[in-house]
């Protein structure tokens, strides 16, 4: 089950990151991005591990998976191209290179698999539900229903998954809701083929298309039903899955963390998963947007490089620079929201960094912790090392004066 580690103040001098984000950034609307990210760190042999992952993350498709001396190929190929000292070479011949290379791919370098992502979904909310309850037992109490908002939650089916985890926990019928810009980039490739059921306990995720700005512009798609979001103070949990450092800038992450308060009531949780800013920022945007290709290759095998490029364009003129923080850095935004930071979990290996922070709205003092999780928390022997992230540390030190009722 996961493991609770109550930590003294100088204890837990080392989960927070002291780090700000990295100053000097490649400019990734560059037209040379790719030949300068490799040539800066092709060559740096720490930085192996991670160039595998930048380059061949999610290169696998729920049907099979590339053998890791195939994957090496491809990454030995690529910094090749970049040791060329007389020239700088564009983007696309890096991205034909990659096309050539996953297309080449024989059935010696593949091996069948068989994915069953509706339990990697499954386990994933479970967990995240967990970190939820952690903070506050008692969310929802006295209320028939029990609302959450996922900001940036894309098709919402981890959304739903979160949600029935929360409604097993609490006893109370959970009602979910997305909120998303209109847009064509999507994040989840893998829940694609997840067909999800209708549950007694959890309604059905409505999705709110709003203008990335004032949560209160949303509408619901679909539905003639009024915006939930334009009246404060009715929801019990708000979360950001990797989608905060889509937000252009500080100021306004900062403004969507403060309306996301505004929606919670006193009491309720506010769980975000993040991307630290430790290493290079240029490392994430380089992941997801070669993610972006890899979705275009799974669809189509025989898409031109030309596509390939393009879809390289529109993701990289779109999405980056994306606003990576420190955990230090999250921190201030949320207090500064009139939040309370309660967990922290361990930043993971490789360049996506990846933490989780969980705040209450409010005094964490005042939550009285006396519902169990046993229930809800998956036994040691089912979590899967990439679950192990989720493993949260409180903050018992980090609290503020004020308090709820």
């Amino acid at each position: 089950m996961l493991q609770l580690i109550s930590l003294s103040p100088r204890a837990f001098d080392g989960p927070l990151e002291s780090f700000e984000p990295v100053q000097h950034r490649l400019d990734s609307k560059s037209n040379y991005f790719i030949h300068d990210y490799l040539k800066l760190h092709g060559e740096n042999i720490g930085r192996h591990a991670d160039l595998s992952k930048v380059l061949t993350y999610h290169c696998d498709s729920d049907s099979f998976s590339i053998s890791n001396e195939y994957k090496e190929r491809l990454i030995a190929d690529m910094v090749g191209l970049a040791k060329d000292v007389s020239r700088k070479l564009p983007n696309a011949v890096f991205i034909e290179k990659l096309c050539d290379w996953y297309r080449n791919a024989t059935t010696i370098n593949k091996q069948s698999v068989a994915t069953d992502v509706t339990a990697h979904l499954s386990r994933k909310g479970n967990d995240i539900a967990t970190m939820i309850m952690e903070v506050n037992p008692d969310l929802g109490r006295g209320s028939n229903k029990l609302k959450v908002l996922d900001i940036g939650g894309n098709d919402g089916k981890l959304t739903s998954y979160v949600s029935a985890s929360l409604a097993e926990a609490s006893g109370i019928y959970v009602e979910p809701y997305v909120l998303e810009v209109d847009t064509e980039t999507g994040w989840d490739e893998n829940s694609k083929t997840v067909q999800l059921e209708s549950r007694k306990n959890c309604a059905s995720v409505k999705k709110i298309i709003y203008d990335g700005t004032s949560m209160s512009s949303g509408k619901v798609a679909g539905s003639d039903c009024a915006n939930p979001l334009v009246e404060g103070g009715k929801f019990d949990c708000v979360m950001y899955q990797h989608s905060l450092h889509h937000f252009p800038s500080d100021g306004v992450q900062q403004y969507s963390i403060k309306q996301a308060a505004d929606l919670l009531k006193e009491g309720g949780v506010l769980s975000i998963t993040e991307h630290s800013s430790r290493l290079s920022g240029d490392d994430i945007d380089l992941m997801h947007v070669v993610i972006e290709l890899y979705k275009k290759l799974h669809e189509n095998p025989d898409i031109s490089p030309a596509q390939l490029e393009r879809t390289y364009n529109q993701y990289m003129e779109a999405e980056t620079p994306a606003n990576y923080m420190s955990q230090e850095r999250l921190i201030a935004m949320a207090t500064n929201a009139g939040f309370t930071p309660v967990t922290v979990t361990p930043t993971s290996p490789g360049p996506d960094n990846a933490y989780s922070i969980n705040f209450v709205k409010g005094d964490q003092k005042m939550i009285e912790k006396t519902r169990q999780l046993e229930n809800l928390v998956y036994p040691a022997s089912t979590l899967k090392a990439d679950q192990l992230k989720y493993q949260t540390t409180f903050i018992p030190h980090l609290t503020r004066s004020n308090s709820f009722s």
